[in-house]
């Protein structure tokens, strides 16, 4: 979906990839830290790392934050450290960074500033290089408060939230789409997908943090071959949508419009937000969601099982969309918002290379200009999750 609910403004992170020994035992020990903390914070989702086709691994996470003092408190630093491992640095965000991933339900002016009694979300994304994962991490909060007290200092550290990382392999699954010339976009970034958040049944989801938008160009790689306002102008435009895996279609909706090139999707919902749409579970508790699909094209009903490869429907419009595109998550549960959105791979696919830079993927995407490539990770690639802004191609 092109247009979440809840946007970043500034994406920013530092990120560390560090060659640290894998412990052997990881058993962890509990944190020893006495004391009050005057910020408390848990993590949202299970920590599972994935190799991308960058052979670089990376993971995606929450901290669930609470000010729980009478003071405003300003977090001025957030370090992730390796408890395994001498507290070895993993990643830092500070400054401006840590105002731009922190996220309340309302907006505000304050920056990283957490009022008292007040929640947010800060998102957090690691990188690594093979064979450096961590086992664990534990996530340190510095922070400095204009009302001092006797449980609350003028300024602290407080460490939280010590967690195991999955040493369970990501769920792999086969292609959604046919064919070649696919763009991977929005994919595992501090914008858009990544940080769109929803409150269910008391707690917070991020469904779509590994969500991936696909959007088909020219061999050329140009983005359309006729008229801006022509659907059909669109390479996507009518693609087949196929099962990733043998499951059973838990939910379809159908009967909505494609949306109008530059037009806006009114009166929006949570039952139109991805148009027409297919969700698969795809068995051992995920599901498989494909939306913005042609209206009257999809071909299964509720309760139907289908096997891998199998049609669904044909990619469109339809929904909160700025153009044709396939908008493609994995969630663990059995609801396609209510649910945490985790990683997958890819069984194999075939990488042409990244888009050369961000100015001619830019120049592609709003004046129909061709790019060029990088000759980067080019050739097949197994069991993998596909980059942002890199040129695939799945079996026909």
């Amino acid at each position: 979906m092109n247009k979440p609910r809840s946007k970043l403004l500034l994406s920013a992170i530092v990120m560390l990839s560090l060659s640290v020994c894998r412990a052997a035992d990881s058993t962890l020990p509990p944190l020893k830290q006495p004391g009050f903390t005057p910020v408390t914070g848990y993590v949202s989702c299970e920590l599972i790392p994935v190799k991308m086709s960058d052979q670089k691994y990376y993971m995606m996470h929450e901290l669930v934050l609470q000010n729980a003092s009478q003071a405003d408190v300003a977090i001025t630093k957030v370090t992730l450290t390796d408890p395994l491992n001498g507290n070895r640095l993993i990643a830092e965000i500070s400054g401006d960074d840590v105002s731009a991933l922190l996220h309340f339900a309302k907006p505000q002016e304050v920056g990283a500033v957490l009022k008292a009694n007040q929640g947010a979300l800060l998102s957090i994304d690691t990188s690594f290089e093979k064979n450096a994962v961590p086992l664990a991490v534990d996530h340190n909060i510095y922070y400095k408060t204009l009302q001092p007290s006797i449980l609350v200092p003028e300024t602290g550290m407080e460490t939280i939230a010590r967690t195991a990382i999955s040493q369970d392999k990501p769920i792999a699954v086969g292609p959604p789409l046919r064919g070649g010339n696919w763009l991977p976009m929005n994919v595992a970034h501090n914008y858009g997908h990544r940080n769109s958040f929803f409150p269910f049944n008391g707690r917070w989801y991020a469904p779509e943090r590994w969500a991936i938008d696909y959007i088909r160009f020219t061999p050329e790689h140009a983005l359309r071959t006729g008229p801006a306002e022509d659907l059909h102008s669109y390479p996507a435009y009518g693609q087949d949508l196929i099962a990733v895996s043998d499951g059973k279609v838990l939910r379809v909706v159908d009967g909505l419009d494609d949306l109008k090139i530059g037009g806006k999707l009114e009166n929006m919902t949570l039952d139109n937000l991805g148009g027409n749409l297919v969700f698969l579970d795809i068995g051992n508790g995920y599901g498989a969601f494909y939306a913005h699909i042609i209206k009257g094209t999809i071909a299964v009903r509720e309760g139907q099982t289908v096997r891998r490869g199998q049609f669904l429907g044909k990619l469109g419009n339809s929904g909160n969309s700025t153009g044709p595109h396939l908008h493609f998550h994995i969630v663990k549960g059995d609801d396609y918002l209510a649910a945490q959105g985790v990683p997958y791979v890819i069984d194999a696919f075939k990488v042409a290379g990244p888009v050369d830079t961000a100015q001619d993927l830019e120049k592609a995407t709003y004046d129909n200009l061709p790019f060029k490539l990088a000759p980067e990770f080019v050739g097949t690639h197994t069991s993998e999750f596909p980059q942002d802004n890199t040129v695939i191609a799945f079996p026909e």
